[in-house]
Formats: C-alpha cells, sequence, structure tokens
C-alpha cells in the first residue's frame, strides 16, 4: 500500500486506504539538518527514517527510500524508485551478522536494469 501511493493490493480488494499526497508527506525529512539517530545519511519522516545521501548511510538503498527497523534484527524498506519492497523477518541480533546490509545488498545486486 505504501509503495502503491496508498490503494492497497488488487489482491485485497485495492481499496485506497491513504491519498499519495499522505504517503509523500510521511517519506519526508521532517528533521531538516539535524543529525539523525544513528545513521548518517538518513533522517526522518513521519515514523519512517527517510535516506537522504545512500553513500553516507552506506546501505545500498536509493535516496527517497523509507525504512524501519526492529531491535532484533527485522527490517522493511520501500524504495520508490526502483518500485522495491524488502522485508526481513527474523529474530537475531543484528549487529552481529549484520544480516540487513547482507539482505540488502544481495536484493539490490539481483536489479537487473
Amino acid at each position: 500500500m505504501l509503495l502503491n501511493g496508498g490503494t492497497a493490493a488488487a489482491a485485497n480488494g485495492g481499496a485506497r486506504l491513504l491519498g499519495p499526497r499522505t504517503i509523500a508527506y510521511m517519506a519526508q525529512n521532517h528533521i531538516g539538518d539535524m543529525d539523525s539517530f544513528k545513521t548518517p545519511g538518513t533522517r526522518f519522516g513521519l515514523g519512517l527514517a527517510v535516506v537522504t545521501d545512500p553513500a553516507a548511510a552506506g546501505i545500498p538503498y536509493s535516496a527517497g527510500t523509507y525504512h524501519w527497523s526492529g531491535s532484533q534484527g527485522t527490517v522493511f524498506w520501500i524504495d520508490p524508485k526502483e518500485e522495491l519492497i524488502g522485508v526481513l523477518m527474523v529474530q537475531l541480533t543484528p549487529s552481529t551478522l549484520r544480516l540487513r546490509e547482507r539482505f540488502s545488498a544481495m536484493v539490490y545486486a539481483a536489479i537487473e536494469n
């Protein structure tokens, strides 16, 4: 629904749940140049982290990708530029295996354009 501009997937009836401007507003940088929580190149929107500089963030997401992660390794991201959604559901301490980074690197390496 977030990637689809606020409309649910056809399998779920295709109902509009949010407007496209609402999604765009959620995924904007709302903190300006203020330092982000942990990751360089990332700022915050409304309930989401927003990638403003992928090189500084050290992740292969496109600029404008929005994401969130959990304390035990879960992560989701939505990359509007690539029309891509990534979801990793694990319950492992992420810092030990760097699963989030490895997963996203493998996904982006598989894109053919």
